[in-house]
């Protein structure tokens, strides 16, 4: 039994994100595996909704699998977020396809801006722009453009963008997986609405002003009433802000010396990052404090969601330990006894079996588990915020949905 892939975050899971599951199954006639990003994702915040209740989304709306991303390459640049999900779903053993959308669409143009970028030439020009103080982002597109200007052109698109990192990952690894790219429809990746799309961020943007009902007709029926549930139950949108003091008080029992041992903190940041936290009033200010035109934004807002989470230079230097299921329907049920024949990972429902593993296994769901008490932290209602589920949460088995879609 084979399987398409799909590298996602669904934060939060909507009608594009249902669209792309349903045209990637009429591509290839096979069941969706997705690896998606636990309780913190890639713009180095905490999802609005916990991570089981997204995966249910998913699965309720299309997939038939859904394994955890772990945050140390959840929460991270462009391309280890493409490399983690690339390494989880070659060693499952039964991924043939790697589904993502795409603004072009154009898998020849992606495919030529994936080789470009790991030109030797390409690079030195990459370090000859960054001499200039601008980042690694924009000297990128400017070396690839200055090569190839459509390739170039490419690196203006969020999902291109991806796309080109899933192909660099897929060559790396000499991957047996075919790409499967899906144009994407209806609003841009940071836009606002269009007809029955909207973009993620506008979503996010919908539920934190509690226009919760407006929302409604961008995610697809089944997804909305896992929203409200966990809106009922106090439990989302989530939101940093509630987070905003304690993220303050773990910068500031920091010095340079923790800071150098972060994530993406080099070439001396890290003396930067321990005045702004001695300064700041608030994560904004600092992060405001920091960047620079060599170091972004969201490089930054990354740096300080893992200081505050204690997350090392180490933990996304190591292989993914294991496969982490959080949710799935009897397709993913037969799948995953394909993945524990065919594939290298060891297979954890529950945290606390895994723990008894041991290694790297233990070490990264120690982390995972403190993670996401930490991410409780910032749900609505105050009787939610208790910790310790982490280690008890069982996978989601979806049956049937319980709303037509």
């Amino acid at each position: 039994m084979q399987a398409i892939g799909i590298i996602s975050e669904y934060n939060p899971f909507h009608n594009g994100h249902a669209y792309q599951i349903a045209r990637a199954k009429e591509a290839a006639a096979l069941p969706v595996i997705c690896a998606m990003s636990g309780n913190y994702v890639q713009r180095g915040e905490p999802a609005m909704l916990d991570k089981f209740q997204r995966a249910r989304m998913a699965v309720s709306c299309g997939a038939s699998l859904v394994l955890e991303l772990p945050t140390p390459w959840a929460c991270s640049t462009a391309q280890r977020f493409a490399a983690g999900g690339v390494e989880l779903l070659s060693r499952l053993g039964v991924v043939s396809y790697l589904s993502f959308g795409s603004e072009s669409a154009r898998l020849d143009a992606i495919r030529a801006a994936a080789e470009l970028i790991d030109r030797e030439g390409v690079n030195v020009r990459i370090r000859e722009l960054m001499a200039g103080a601008i980042d690694y982002a924009t000297a990128r597109q400017q070396a690839v453009t200055e090569a190839d200007a459509a390739a170039g052109a490419l690196l203006s698109s969020p999902n291109d963008i991806l796309g080109i990192e899933y192909l660099r990952a897929i060559r790396a690894r000499s991957a047996a997986i075919q790409p499967l790219p899906i144009r994407r429809e209806g609003a841009a990746h940071d836009g606002g609405a269009k007809g029955d799309f909207a973009s993620a961020s506008e979503l996010r943007r919908m539920l934190l002003s509690g226009e919760a009902e407006a929302v409604r007709r961008y995610l697809p029926p089944a997804a909305y009433a896992i929203l409200r549930e966990a809106m009922d139950a106090g439990e989302a949108p989530v939101s940093q802000t509630r987070l905003d003091a304690a993220i303050l008080s773990a910068l500031r029992r920091m010095h340079s010396a923790d800071f150098a041992v972060l994530p993406d903190v080099s070439e001396g940041l890290e003396f930067r990052l321990a005045a702004a936290a001695q300064e700041a009033v608030d994560p904004m200010d600092f992060c405001d404090r920091v960047k620079t035109r060599r170091y972004s934004h969201a490089r930054i807002r990354r740096i300080m969601m893992a200081a505050f989470l204690g997350m090392k230079k180490e933990l996304q230097t190591r292989p993914i330990p294991y496969a982490r299921v959080l949710a799935f329907d009897d397709d993913g049920r037969a799948l995953l006894r394909e993945i524990r024949e065919k594939g290298d990972l060891p297979i954890i429902a529950k945290a606390a079996d895994g723990r008894t593993l041991g290694g790297d296994v233990a070490a990264y769901l120690e982390f995972e588990a403190l993670a996401d008490d930490l991410f409780a932290l910032a749900y609505p209602e105050r009787e939610t915020r208790g910790g310790g589920r982490g280690w008890t949460k069982s996978p989601v088995y979806v049956r049937e949905l319980t709303v037509d879609s």
